[in-house]
């Protein structure tokens, strides 16, 4: 599940949620792509759109930016970072990219593509 909410404004680092293979793998990808993440966490007893599927099993990767402005009135489309946006658009599409090869389908893998368990 990749969960895109809280993804184009705040501070410039992309804070990977998630489980642990697929926030791995997208901290490698990003960094052949140049984009500044760490890992991290949600606080205790909070959750997000991506908590119910992790709880159920299912992989998850929720790649968010920490300072955004959400659920107040300034969440409109004038804090949009474009930058940012792009950083979590180009990671997202190469982590679906290694997904997809994962499975068996027909693309190449991305630069920083390894879903080996660690």
């Amino acid at each position: 599940m990749l969960n895109l909410d809280v993804a184009s404004g705040g501070t410039n680092t992309v804070i990977l949620i998630g489980t642990t293979d697929l926030t791995l793998t997208a901290a490698k990808i990003a960094a052949e792509l140049d984009i500044n993440t760490r890992l991290g966490s949600l606080p205790a007893m909070t959750g997000s759109d991506h908590s119910s599927f992790q709880s159920a099993g299912v992989p998850v990767l929720f790649p968010t930016i920490f300072g955004a402005r959400i659920h107040v009135p300034e969440d409109n489309f004038d804090s949009v970072e474009p930058a940012i946006l792009d950083s979590v658009g180009r990671l997202s599409r190469d982590v679906l990219q290694c997904l997809i090869v994962e499975a068996g389908g027909g693309l190449a893998p991305p630069t920083g593509c390894d879903l080996t368990p660690s």
